[in-house]
């Protein structure tokens, strides 16, 4: 099927195909057609009276087709062996690689769990990683930190730091204490270095008084993340960037990464959408996106029975077992809001023009409008007889909601995205021939 999505400024478009639970019948799984189109914006300046205007992005992000981690470091606090099981049967970390004869080992005695240990005789032994940012280092900011520990003092590190296209990144020299202590760095890469993989260089520890004499180090909680702050540790589990292609959303979500605060709220037309007051997390992102494990959106999730039998899921479905969502499935787990910061408000959307409001720390500090504009779509497919030509095609329009807000207040940028769905077998497969998805403004 061709697609055909705007062209103006900051625009970007994508169109699925992908499941949800039908809002009619929600024991029924049902296969829909989504479109998706995504404007980026730039937040205008503040002019002390009124909420800023928005202005079209002359570079638009992209339609996101992957998440993006909190904590780029697979394996950050070591509880995966080699093998990636959380075991001891394998001593190796998992994602990590020795270098310049040194052991590294997984061994009992980090913060909740298992740490690094490294050992031997050469002074420029380390540990390695090498994490791939997916698009050019230039001008990005990263922060790099990790938590250590030596058997007996005086015990010293250096030479930890990033490296990309050759050059070298927060750098950390650290004396070391007998308890678990964390260290941190942060910088921005330099213009014109275009290379994507960050190496993440954990050295070996040695006698300050002696420094060719190695001494044992341990290490727990490395991270690695794209922010200017320090923030709380956490795991891959945490993202920075959730993927755009949700099939569906019942509802909007608002997310506002980075801006962190001990207190926030977001509000729309002055009713409260999002109250974080009782929010962890917020060093990261004042409203960033919900876990898909190990929180209440998790348990959206529904649960399929341990009978292998599910898997493959197959389409239509033929057999209860093999139906692609599990019987218990909420359409609410493709919202990626905070789920302990949500307030009930009256509209499931946005609607062009509204006035947005986020408060941080008590106050407001930074409004803005939505822009004007609405889009629509049509889907255009052949009848089944006559002349396969497009004068004699139908069609059916697809209304289309705007049901996500991306807002960076430190990059004075947002991004809204319009999705519209339809059940897609409401005609053949083979009958669909065009998408076309447009943007209004009255």
């Amino acid at each position: 099927m061709e697609t055909v999505f705007p062209e103006e400024t900051g625009y970007a478009g994508f169109f699925l195909v992908g499941f949800r639970k039908d809002p009619a019948q929600p024991a029924r799984t049902q296969r829909v057609g989504t479109a998706i189109l995504k404007r980026t914006y730039t937040i205008g300046a503040d002019l002390g009276s009124g909420p800023r205007g928005l202005i079209p992005a002359p570079e638009a992000l992209p339609v996101y087709t992957q998440d993006t981690p909190d904590n780029w470091l697979v394996n950050s606090d070591f509880e995966l062996s080699e093998t990636f099981e959380a075991d001891g049967a394998n001593t190796k970390p998992g994602g990590w690689t020795a270098e310049n004869a040194v052991t590294a080992i997984r061994v009992a005695g980090g913060i909740d769990g298992m740490a690094l240990r490294i050992s031997g005789a050469n002074v420029a032994g380390r540990v390695t990683q090498d994490v791939d940012v997916r698009s050019a280092v230039e001008n990005r900011r990263f922060r790099f930190s990790f938590s250590a520990r030596a058997d007996v003092l005086p015990t010293k590190v250096t030479g930890a730091y990033l490296e990309a296209d050759g050059h070298i990144l927060c750098v950390i020299e650290a004396n070391l204490n007998t308890t678990m202590t964390r260290y941190s760095a942060t910088g921005i890469w330099p213009a014109g270095l275009e290379g994507t993989v960050i190496k993440v260089v954990l050295p070996i520890a040695f006698d300050p008084d002696h420094p060719t004499n190695t001494r044992v180090v341990y290490y727990d909680r490395v991270q690695l993340e794209e922010r200017a702050n320090l923030s709380e540790w956490n795991d891959s589990a945490w993202l920075k960037i959730e993927h755009d292609l949700a099939p569906y959303k019942q509802e909007g979500d608002i997310i506002v990464l980075d801006y962190p605060a001990t207190q926030g709220k977001v509000y729309v037309n002055g009713s409260t959408w999002l109250d974080g007051n009782a929010l962890s997390g917020q060093q990261k992102a004042l409203f960033g996106w919900e876990p898909r494990v190990g929180t209440a959106r998790e348990t959206e999730a529904g649960t399929f029975s341990d009978n292998p039998d599910h898997y493959p899921p197959e389409w239509p479905v033929m057999n209860s077992l093999k139906d692609p969502l599990p019987f218990n499935f909420d359409n609410r787990f493709y919202n990626g809001y905070r789920r302990n910061a949500r307030v009930a408000h009256p509209e499931p959307y946005l609607l062009p023009l509204d006035v947005i409001e986020i408060e941080r720390n008590a106050i407001i500090g930074y409004a803005f409008r939505l822009d004007s504009e609405t889009a629509t779509a049509q889907v255009r497919y052949y009848r089944g007889y006559g002349p396969d030509d497009e004068r004699y095609w139908r069609s059916q329009s697809i209304p289309m909601h705007a049901d996500t807000l991306g807002v960076e207040p430190e990059k004075n940028r947002c991004y809204v995205v319009w999705r519209g769905v339809w059940d897609f077998d409401a005609h053949p497969e083979d009958a669909y021939r065009q998408l076309v998805v447009s943007a209004t403004e009255p």
